[in-house]
């Protein structure tokens, strides 16, 4: 069943990719307007599917052992990094580089879609959805003002203002007074929840670079954000004693690839652009293979 699972989600996966990418390609879907697609999905597909997620959710050990494990692996490797590059006298941008590929995941857009069609709707999307908000919050007061103080001060307060967190933070709200809702509110978040996971692959497939772009990026970055980060998650996970489920949902979602919000932060601040991009680009289109390869490795330990 879980190798059914596997290939569903690969094959979910490849056919959004290439539908994103073949729409842009053969200009039905111009330059720019996948901004639109990825708009909804970020304002009101995603925040619907947390809302719907969250609010059906039993917080207990399990979930805050799983989110402290996500924490720990990005906070480890954030410092691993940081004094690696002291010792090696790295410049600040390279660090900051290093720090973002290895925990700023697509764990949005392309983990909750491949969660949830690898694992089941049930636990597997709920504790996909709490990594994703850590990954936001890392962005959002870690990422924000690293590069921010490159350029100038740090504005990273504005994320509290964002539909994800507001539309989490009410789904634990519903969740934990029990709330329920009228049907027909219930069957329209439902129906937008739905949207979310294919737009979100759409538009990532959309946005994929050309293939010059794409062999300019470093193996070594590449590494970092699929091997390197997702082991560093499997140790402190089984350290912390997750059970299976939990620790798989963990490895897998660190092992996402690289956010499409970074390509934005990149270009904004002109922060190391065409490696971003093509890192970006590389990490999505492998992402069916080496997360099959974790997949495995998991299945077999």
């Amino acid at each position: 069943m879980e190798t059914v699972n596997s290939l569903t989600a690969t094959s979910y996966v490849l056919l959004s990719l290439l539908l994103g990418y073949s729409l842009m390609s053969t200009n039905l879907l111009r330059r720019g307007e996948e901004n639109v697609i990825f708009k909804y999905v970020m304002y009101v597909g995603m925040p619907a599917l947390a809302f719907t997620s969250i609010s059906k959710v039993q917080l207990d050990m399990g979930f805050l052992r799983a989110s402290l494990s996500y924490a720990l692996s990005m906070a480890s490797l954030s410092l691993s990094i940081f004094l690696l590059s002291k010792l090696l006298r790295w410049e600040r941008e390279k660090t900051y580089l290093l720090i973002l590929i290895a925990n700023f995941g697509n764990t949005g857009f392309f983990g909750v879609p491949f969660v949830s069609l690898a694992f089941g709707q049930g636990r597997p999307l709920q504790l996909s959805i709490f990594l994703w908000v850590l990954t936001f919050l890392f962005a959002s007061f870690i990422g924000i003002p690293m590069l921010e103080s490159l350029k100038r001060g740090s504005s990273a307060i504005k994320a509290l203002r964002n539909p994800l967190l507001i539309s989490v933070v009410l789904g634990l709200a519903a969740s934990t007074l029990d709330l329920s809702f009228p049907q027909p509110i219930s069957l329209f978040l439902d129906s937008l929840a739905a949207t979310a996971s294919p737009l979100a692959l759409i538009s990532i497939g959309a946005s994929i670079p050309s293939f010059n772009s794409i062999m300019k990026s470093k193996i070594s970055l590449f590494l970092l954000k699929t091997f390197i980060s997702p082991a560093f998650s499997m140790i402190i996970g089984s350290i912390l004693r997750l059970e299976v489920i939990e620790l798989n949902v963990l490895v897998i979602m660190s092992a996402m690839p690289v956010a499409i919000f970074l390509g934005v932060f990149s270009n904004e601040y002109e922060f190391y652009k065409e490696e971003v991009v093509a890192q970006i680009a590389l990490t999505s289109i492998s992402a069916p293979l080496y997360l099959n390869l974790w997949l495995y490795l998991l299945s077999a330990l």
